[in-house]
């Protein structure tokens, strides 16, 4: 795991957008995208402020585990996977509830029609 992706999964780990850590380094989010595709040479300088906006040394970032990264972006699809299959068992209970209501107010018409029916009679 070279040192970009290390980058790459510590940013996603936290939850962060590029973007966001692009502003904090005052640069463009182009270059920082480079940082993160290990495109060109990354300064110790560089590394040590990337250190800082997550909050740790660079030695950390170094000697990150690639079984650990991978086991959180694991953990993290499984999360979103689930938070998913509860929005649509959600968004499924809303349709069945729906038709429920539609159902019982067709019965309610049809007992009002044969209620007027045999009051005509």
């Amino acid at each position: 795991m070279n040192i970009g992706e290390k980058i790459r999964c510590i940013r996603h780990i936290r939850g962060l957008k590029q973007e966001s850590i692009a502003e904090e380094l005052n640069m463009s989010v182009n270059g920082y995208g480079k940082i993160e595709r290990n495109e060109g040479h990354v300064s110790l300088e560089r590394l040590e402020q990337i250190a800082k906006v997550f909050g740790m040394h660079v030695k950390d970032i170094l000697d990150l585990d690639e079984n650990i990264t991978h086991q959180h972006l694991r953990n993290q699809h499984t999360e979103r996977v689930q938070t998913l299959q509860q929005a649509i068992t959600t968004d499924e209970r809303k349709r069945y509830e729906d038709t429920i209501v539609s159902l019982l107010e067709l019965l309610k018409m049809k007992d009002e029609m044969l209620q007027e029916l045999q009051n005509k009679k």
